[in-house]
């Protein structure tokens, strides 16, 4: 196991706000071979875990897209944290994230 939220992707999420640089950054990742279901150690979430703690990156239309081709990719989305808490579980208790969680559900 890792520590996700230690990873420059992490950082990137949490600092930026270059919707662009974002975007590649997310894309190159699930297309970077590596383990798109890697948990970290402390909190038990994955990536998704992440994006969903980000979701303002990812309601528009292109980031929309981000989210569809990590479903698409093969991420596990009932993988739930230390709480219990799915990416679904936590976007649905954030506002304006209806387009994300109907991507996330194709």
């Amino acid at each position: 196991m890792a520590k996700l939220r230690e990873g420059k992707l992490y950082q990137l999420l949490k600092e930026s706000n270059n919707a662009d640089e974002v975007f590649d950054a997310c894309y190159n990742h699930a297309y970077s071979g590596k383990d798109l279901n890697a948990r970290d150690e402390e909190t038990g979430e994955n990536f998704m875990h992440l994006l969903a703690e980000e979701i303002r990156h990812f309601t528009s239309a292109r980031g929309v897209g981000i989210i569809y081709l990590m479903a698409c990719k093969g991420v596990d989305l009932d993988i739930a944290d230390i709480n219990g808490d799915t990416f679904l579980h936590k976007i649905c208790q954030k506002p304006h994230t209806h387009r994300v969680l109907v991507s996330a559900i194709r």
